[in-house]
C-alpha cells in the first residue's frame, strides 16, 4: 500500500505563480496538489468540496482576499486544516495579520517568490504540519477498537481488521505509528512500545518496527528470515531478538488455534 499523500489546496490568482507551486508541490514525497482557484468564491468552493489537508492561500484574491475565505468558512463552523499564506512583500503585514487572527490555523508565511530554496521552506511547512496535527491528536484502544480523534475527524478501527502497524520512519517530528488495514492506513502519535501492550495476544512484534496480526501469517522463510501475511504483498524481516518468540507464536499458539 501506498502511503497516501498530504491532499493540498492551492490558491492564488496569479496563474503563473499558482501553476508553479503546482508544480513543485506535485513533485514533493509528501504533498499532492487535490484542487486550485484564483478567486475568493471558487477557493471557498473548492475547500468545501474536497476537504483538503493543508492549504496555501495568497492573500489578495480575485473578488477579495485571504481573510473572506477564511472567515466564511469560519461562519460556516468548518473546520479549518493549517493553512500556509503566500505573500509578496507589499502584503506581508496583511499576511501577519492573518497569522495573529487564525494563529490556530496558520502555520506559516511563504514571501513571494517562495520557490527559491523550496525544498528548506517544504522541510519548514511540513515540521509545522505535523507538529499541529500531532497536537490535536489522541489514540485510546477499548473493546477491541482502536479510536484516533483528530482535529477533522474521528476514525474507528477494529482490531482485528489490522494486518501489521509499523514505525513511520518516512516523518519527521514527533514518534509515530502507522496502522495499516487491508484497505486503509491510519497514523497515530504514539510510539509500538506505548502501543504493543494494549493489542490482543494474537499480535506478535517482529523487529523493532513492525508488529503483526498473526491471525493474518501464511508463511516463515528459515532460509531468509522473512514472513508473509495474507493481505500484504511485501515480506517483513525477523530480528534475531524476535525470533524465538515469534517462531513459539506460529508453532504454539496459531498452530494449536489458541487466539
Amino acid at each position: 500500500m501506498n502511503q497516501q499523500k498530504i491532499q493540498v489546496c492551492v490558491i492564488d490568482d496569479e496563474d503563473v505563480a499558482r501553476n508553479a507551486l503546482i508544480e513543485v508541490i506535485n513533485n514533493s514525497k509528501e504533498l499532492q496538489v487535490s484542487c486550485e482557484a484564483k478567486c475568493v468564491d471558487s477557493g471557498f468552493g473548492a475547500i468545501i468540496e474536497n476537504n483538503p489537508d493543508l492549504i496555501f492561500l495568497d492573500i489578495k484574491l480575485i473578488g477579495g482576499d485571504a481573510f473572506m475565505i477564511l472567515d466564511k468558512l469560519k461562519n460556516r463552523n468548518y473546520n479549518i486544516p493549517p493553512v500556509v499564506i503566500n505573500t509578496g512583500f507589499k502584503e506581508f503585514e496583511d499576511a501577519q495579520r492573518a497569522l495573529n487572527e487564525y494563529k490556530n490555523e496558520v502555520i506559516a508565511i511563504l514571501k513571494k517568490p517562495f520557490l527559491e530554496d523550496w525544498e528548506e521552506k517544504e522541510n519548514m511547512v511540513l515540521n509545522k504540519y505535523y507538529e499541529l496535527l500531532n497536537s490535536n491528536t489522541e489514540t485510546t484502544i477499548k473493546h477491541n477498537v482502536i479510536i484516533v480523534n483528530t482535529r477533522f475527524k474521528i476514525h474507528i478501527i477494529k482490531v482485528e481488521d489490522i494486518l501489521y502497524l509499523e514505525v513511520n520512519k518516512q516523518k519527521r517530528g514527533m514518534a509515530k505509528t502507522l496502522i495499516i488495514t487491508d484497505d486503509k492506513e491510519f497514523e497515530i502519535s504514539k510510539t509500538l512500545n506505548q502501543i504493543e501492550g494494549q493489542l490482543p495476544s494474537y499480535f506478535v512484534r517482529i523487529n523493532r518496527f513492525v508488529i503483526v496480526n498473526g491471525k493474518n501469517i501464511y508463511e516463515y522463510d528459515h532460509s531468509d528470515q522473512v514472513l508473509r501475511i495474507t493481505g500484504v504483498s511485501k515480506d517483513f524481516s525477523v530480528g534475531n531478538t524476535y525470533k524465538e518468540k515469534l517462531l513459539d507464536f506460529i508453532t504454539n499458539i496459531l498452530g494449536a488455534g489458541e487466539y
